[in-house]
Parts: C-alpha cells; structure tokens; sequence
C-alpha cells in the first residue's frame, strides 16, 4: 500500500482543463489512494454552496417545523417522508422536500420553508443559475 499523507490531496480544475500533467497525476494519485479529493477553483457558483448549507439547515430543524411545509394528501409538494426501496433491504425512510422552482405555473410557495432565513433567495438564485444553463 503506498505511504499516504495525512493532507487531503488538492486539485486545480483549472489546471486540469488546460492539460497540466502534473496536476493530472496528482488527480490519478487522489483517486487510487485516497477516493476523493478537494478541488479549487471549481466555478461553482457560491450561491449552490450556499444552497447546500441552506437544505442542511432545514433538515437539522424539529421536526415539528419541518412539518409546516408538509405535503397534503393531494400535493407531490413540500415536506415528507419517504421510502428507499430495494429487494435486498428493509424499507429505510427518508426526509424530502420536493419543491418546483423552475416554471412559476408549478410554483406553490406555502411549501417553501421560511426557516431557515433566506431558503426561499437561495432558491430562486440556483433557479435562475439553472435556466442560465438551458
């Protein structure tokens, strides 16, 4: 097994677009020794990282209010529990928030969390982000 070093390995993508074979081998070093890596200068946008803390805030919420933003019998919309199906295992339930963000005509902002604060920004930023990209 070869000697690893206590760092995560670091890698440019910008560098890696543009050939670098140093930083290449770096890449092909991370992926066979350690599985996974830390990459800088991505051109992820801030607001999907933000995204992501935001949906961690939700579901780290009681659950109590969560359930504001429950779906009802008659909406595939808001907050819920399902189901993880496989033939091999018991049924694992899971938290989803299931909300349309892109075509305002599917839109229904009562499913939208107002905790945390600026969820619904965050939202409507990534879809804009999203559309940018059609």
């Amino acid at each position: 097994m070869p000697h690893l070093s206590s760092e995560i390995p670091v890698i440019d993508l910008s560098l890696l677009s543009n050939r670098n074979t140093k930083e290449l081998l770096k890449l092909d070093i991370a992926c066979k020794d350690w599985g996974f890596f830390q990459i800088l200068n991505h051109c992820v946008q801030k607001e999907l990282l933000k995204m992501k803390d935001a949906s961690s805030e939700f579901y780290n919420l009681p659950i109590e209010e969560k359930n504001k933003n429950a779906m009802t019998s008659n909406e595939i919309q808001g907050y819920g529990k399902g189901y993880l199906v496989s033939e091999e295992q018991t049924l694992d339930r899971s938290d989803v928030l299931m909300l349309h963000i892109y075509s305002t005509r599917y839109r229904k902002l009562q499913f939208w969390p107002k905790i945390p604060e600026g969820f619904k920004k965050v939202l409507l930023t990534i879809e804009n982000y999203v559309h940018g990209f059609r």
